[in-house]
């Protein structure tokens, strides 16, 4: 459905209804003074396909059906697989810059030490 159509409707299917309301609550959420023109939708997005690879530990395909059964939405599994690589590279990044610093707070330290731990969590 384009945006158009959207316009002209007068009313819309429950279905798309629930849908735009899952959205709303799930992902689109954010109270910021930008929305919603704010990158907060793509953060919480991002934040709900790592959920799902680290504390639901699904595979690649498994994100993708579900985000098109639940939201609608169709992400490719190499948009997926792209989204986890770049994260794993800048994880990385940071932990080798991390490392080097000195008199780095110790508590950030003990969290720089576990991201390869997070990395392995991530790799497909």
């Amino acid at each position: 459905m384009n945006a158009d159509n959207v316009r002209k409707r007068k009313t819309f299917s429950r279905e798309f209804m629930d849908f735009i309301t899952k959205w709303t609550s799930d992902i689109f959420n954010c109270r910021c003074k930008d929305n919603p023109y704010c990158d907060c939708g793509r953060k919480n997005l991002e934040k709900l396909i790592l959920n799902l690879r680290i504390k639901e530990n699904m595979s690649i395909e498994e994100i993708s059906d579900y985000l098109n059964v639940e939201y609608k939405i169709i992400v490719f599994k190499g948009d997926i697989i792209d989204y986890l690589e770049g994260l794993i590279y800048s994880l990385e990044s940071i932990k080798n810059i991390g490392v080097r610093l000195a008199n780095l707070d110790k508590n950030y330290l003990n969290e720089i030490l576990e991201i390869p731990s997070l990395i392995e969590e991530i790799k497909y």
